[in-house]
């Protein structure tokens, strides 16, 4: 831990986050429909039975869902979340995810919470695996650097601290598909600004949202994003001169004991 960010550790995994993280993470949250719409694709995927969302953050999603009248417990490592998760009613374990559990779960979330490496990673995984009923069902949300609007913005500036490239992607892909078939969808968000710095805040959130981000790397990446007001005013300012900004999200299904593969696609967002 240093002076500017709280770590939190658990059998090895590493989470870092800046001293601000809660507040930027609320502006986040606020600035767009990412939960709205990651919450009408969890809601037909999630089976019967008992639910562990790993990283539940402030429980936008399980709120969406109902899902309080359900057999849910959060594992959160962020004191601030919890208490919000707590406030609402949620079970809660207060730990970083691998951690001891005593009993296992017909499926487990893992939304946005695969990055760090790929020991982080598949060390995730395979707990999350090891934690999962027979007939149980592990749903991966992620990102992928793959030419979407919001990963053209990164290369464009250079941004080398991506967590979630096309090697990363395929390096998840692979680790899931050697525990079981992969199902794969999509779903699209969008971030919306009143002006291009509330754009570019949440942006800049977004790209520093890993154990390698700081504040100071936030700020570079929030200046570096403002010097792009021509590039970003000609795609994605509207008629009323606000923005509003795509984002892609590739959510991973896998089930214990399916020996079938399945895959199917689609699009899910808010139309504006």
């Amino acid at each position: 831990m240093t002076s500017s960010a709280r770590g939190a550790q658990g059998k090895g995994i590493v989470v870092v986050k800046p001293p601000d993280y809660y507040e930027q993470y609320r502006k986040f949250v606020e600035a767009g429909d990412e939960k709205e719409v990651v919450a009408g694709v969890l809601g037909p995927l999630l089976g019967p039975g008992s639910i562990l969302d790993v990283g539940a953050g402030c429980g936008d999603i399980p709120e969406i869902l109902g899902l309080r009248t359900r057999d849910y417990t959060a594992i959160e490592c962020h004191v601030q979340c919890v208490e919000v998760l707590r406030a609402k009613s949620l079970n809660v374990i207060e730990a970083t995810f691998p951690c001891n559990l005593t009993r296992r779960y017909d499926n487990i979330l893992l939304c946005y919470c695969l990055y760090g490496g790929r020991f982080q990673c598949e060390a995730i995984l395979d707990a999350a695996w090891g934690a999962l009923e027979e007939g149980g069902r592990i749903i991966v949300v992620t990102f992928r650097d793959h030419l979407d609007d919001y990963n053209r913005l990164l290369h464009r500036i250079g941004h080398t601290l991506r967590g979630h490239g096309d090697r990363y992607f395929a390096m998840i892909l692979r680790k899931l598909e050697s525990l079981a078939p992969v199902t794969r969808d999509v779903a699209h968000s969008s971030l919306y600004g009143r002006d291009l710095g509330e754009l570019a805040d949440v942006l800049s959130f977004m790209a520093t949202n890993s154990n390698a981000g700081t504040v100071q790397r936030r700020g570079e990446i929030r200046e570096t994003i403002l010097a792009e007001r021509p590039y970003l005013d000609g795609l994605y300012r509207t008629e009323s001169g606000a923005y509003r900004f795509p984002i892609v999200h590739h959510v991973l299904v896998i089930t214990k004991g399916m020996t079938m593969p399945r895959e199917q696609s689609g699009s899910r967002g808010r139309v504006s």
